[in-house]
């Protein structure tokens, strides 16, 4: 590891270009960020004194010898926005400043492979938005309506307003970025994943979700990481939508992989230690046994189908669905047992793989509606995250009709089965 005070030109200058690899979380600084980062260069313009913004952490990417690219571990929305403002200081000039500009923060403008190249590579949900605001003169009528709601426009156009505004010079502003300061990191041979952990960064605080899906890519080749996060990672984001949704279905996989709600120290699996658990499981279920982080992926990836499958929202017509999947909407929906895909994606599994006919899995579903439908009418705990672990564990690999009722009805206390008896009492 070597640190280095810099100016922030002095760490982008040269031929190099920084790759936001595509673990990190896309583009989302907020408009108070921006107003941050806007008064601090007004700041230096006015006392012309430097200003420390932070340390960027970086890993540098070689071709042959020569090293072309900086992978960004940390300072992706610094660096981001400082570019943007840039980029709007740039649109507010007319003289022999636009070449500078361009040259120092937008553009390599040396002859050779590295011409006219951007000296930023964003995550790709960015990259579409980024080329545009950087490839010619700004044009609203471009943009689609998707790119005009990202942060990436929103914070150019708010750039723009703040120069525009503020009555200061632009040679000024571009005095003023020359003085901001920076530490910058380059590991050889660290982790990433340890340093990216271990910061105490300004930025946006990370989801479970968002370190998962760090710790699964940040250890291999920014080309790997591309081809496994388009392959995988994004199907599984494209099919769930939200970051919450992936950590839901993150954690109701666990649970039916292991077949059990339970980990160390006696403890349920939860939000706050599912990045923990998970590290865990890699180790002991992939890692220690020669599989690697694509072969986990693939297996994630089916079972969001599977999870994707048992969820269903009110746009959805009930008339249009194959009768095993609407028994999964009277399941899942209507009787809001939301956490049954913990069981169904391991039946699902099965079925995919002709282990299990749909018949009897139908059969299946029917029991567990018969117990979800009984323990709300009866006040019982019906299917939570613990009765549907202990539902699998005491199934085993058995498939049968007489094996699945006694997985159901092994519950005791608040999760026993609800007898006809009981519920006719009602």
């Amino acid at each position: 590891m070597k640190a280095e005070e810099k100016t922030f030109p002095e760490f982008i200058a040269g031929d190099i270009t920084m790759l936001i690899p595509v673990y990190q979380r896309n583009y989302n600084w907020k408009r108070a960020h921006c107003e941050r980062l806007f008064n601090d260069i007004k700041h230096i313009d006015e006392t012309n004194q430097p200003h420390f913004i932070g340390t960027f952490v970086y890993k540098k990417e070689s071709d042959g010898d020569i090293f072309k690219s900086y992978v960004i571990i940390d300072g992706q929305q610094r660096i981001t926005s400082i570019i943007l403002f840039a980029r709007a200081l740039y649109e507010s000039v007319d003289d022999g400043l636009k070449s500078d500009i361009n040259s120092k923060f937008l553009r390599h403008t040396s002859s050779g492979e590295m011409k006219n190249k951007f000296r930023l590579r964003p995550t790709e949900f960015d990259r579409s938005t980024f080329e545009k605001l950087m490839s010619c003169d700004f044009d609203e009528n471009n943009f689609t309506a998707d790119e005009k709601n990202t942060a990436m426009y929103k914070n150019y156009k708010f750039f723009r307003e703040k120069i525009a505004e503020s009555g200061i010079k632009p040679q000024e502003f571009f005095n003023a970025i020359h003085k901001l300061n920076i530490v910058s990191i380059s590991l050889d041979g660290e982790k990433p994943q340890e340093i990216f952990e271990s910061l105490n960064s300004t930025g946006l605080s990370l989801t479970q979700a968002d370190l998962i899906r760090n710790f699964l890519l940040m250890g291999l080749e920014y080309t790997q990481q591309e081809n496994l996060y388009k392959t995988y990672w994004l199907q599984m984001e494209n099919l769930l939508h939200t970051s919450e949704k992936v950590r839901d279905f993150i954690i109701q996989y666990m649970i039916s992989k292991r077949k059990s709600n339970s980990v160390q120290d006696n403890k349920s699996l939860t939000q706050a230690n599912l990045y923990d658990e998970f590290k865990l499981y890699f180790d002991k279920n992939y890692r220690s046994l020669g599989q690697n982080v694509e072969d986990l992926l693939r297996d994630m990836l089916r079972y969001a189908n599977f999870f994707r499958r048992c969820t269903f929202n009110d746009a959805i017509n009930f008339d249009n669905l194959p009768a095993l999947d609407k028994k999964f909407y009277e399941l899942t929906f209507l009787l809001k047992a939301t956490n049954a895909p913990i069981i169904l994606m391991y039946l699902l599994d099965r079925h995919e793989k002709k282990l299990l006919d749909e018949a009897t899995f139908i059969k299946f579903v029917d029991a567990l509606i018969s117990l979800t439908f009984r323990a709300k009418v009866c006040k019982r705990t019906g299917i939570d995250q613990q009765t549907a672990g202990n539902i699998l564990s005491r199934l085993g690999n058995s498939l049968d009709e007489n094996s699945f009722w006694r997985a159901i009805t092994g519950g005791k206390g608040s999760y026993t089965f609800p007898t006809t008896k009981i519920f006719k009492r009602l």
